[in-house]
């Protein structure tokens, strides 16, 4: 059981940890996203956490449900949630313009038989840029510890999700994955 009595509790405990991190063009995608992008081509092995999520997500996933993923890098999550065969339609953000380009130019090359549609766009968590209840999911993995403003970033999950949200972040002590639903 957790010793926090609410999830805003957890975010406001997470505000002391912020990261600034510098997007150049290029930069982050070297060192981390690269790695990303083999694990979406399959090139790599997938994550442990896109296996959690995917573990949490089953309750909620449907045929032809539609998924917000907001932090996605270059796109690896798309892979493991192809295995579930149910033609989801697929949304990635993220602010790292150079991950996003690279996602965009493998969806060209690889093909997923359980994804309906997959599209990624450049956009921050704080922002997303579509209308209130648009996904049936929204996820978002290693992401809240990242930003100046997670309250705001869970706000705009709640406010694009009709259905559930599901956010894997990490603290100074654990890592935790947690859901919550309607």
């Amino acid at each position: 059981m957790s010793s926090y009595s609410s999830p805003c509790e957890r975010i406001t405990n997470l505000s002391g940890y912020n990261i600034e991190m510098d997007y150049l063009y290029g930069q982050v995608m070297d060192g981390y996203s690269s790695h990303n992008l083999k694990r979406l081509k399959g090139d790599l092995p997938e994550k442990e956490s896109s296996k959690a999520l995917l573990e949490l997500s089953r309750p909620f996933l449907g045929e032809g449900m539609k998924i917000l993923e907001i932090g996605c890098s270059s796109g690896h999550l798309l892979r493991t949630l192809n295995k579930e065969n149910l033609n989801l339609d697929y949304k990635g953000i993220d602010i790292d313009h150079y991950a996003i380009s690279k996602a965009q130019d493998a969806l060209r090359e690889v093909r997923f038989s359980g994804i309906a549609s997959a599209e990624f766009f450049e956009a921050g968590a704080e922002e997303v840029p579509f209308d209130d209840n648009s996904f049936e999911l929204v996820v978002s993995l290693n992401v809240l510890e990242h930003l100046k403003s997670p309250v705001k970033a869970i706000d705009e999950m709640i406010r694009c999700s009709s259905k559930a949200i599901l956010i894997r972040t990490l603290d100074r002590k654990s890592t935790r994955l947690n859901s919550s639903h309607a």
